[in-house]
């Protein structure tokens, strides 16, 4: 999926930089973007991801933990993965340590 993504917003830099010199390349392009709607690659365009850590206890990879509470800090993502690398860095376990992302979608209103 995260090539489908990728060249979703590759498409969508295309068409806003259509010109004489870039025509055979534009065409190209929308000839693949036939296969998808315009709503669908312009929205898999603006997805990102938001970036934590894992600790490996027990045979199973967990959200990190707050050593000082116990409580999880499974809501604690950040937008970049240095801050979630660095934010894995404080807890300084003797525990294997990953980091993962997740993707997410702009805001979409519901109720008008």
């Amino acid at each position: 999926m995260t090539d489908v993504i990728a060249r979703a917003q590759e498409l969508v830099e295309v068409r806003k930089n259509v010109d004489r010199e870039n025509l055979g390349e534009v065409l190209t392009a929308v000839s693949y973007e036939a296969q998808f709607t315009p709503t669908l690659i312009e929205s898999l365009a603006e997805e990102g991801y938001e970036y934590t850590a894992q600790v490996f206890m027990n045979q199973h990879w967990v959200f990190m933990w707050s050593p000082r509470t116990g409580n999880s800090v499974d809501g604690k993502w950040h937008p970049t993965r240095e801050l979630a690398e660095k934010f894995a860095e404080q807890w300084q376990l003797d525990y294997p340590i990953r980091v993962v992302r997740r993707r997410v979608s702009p805001v979409e209103v519901v109720d008008d």
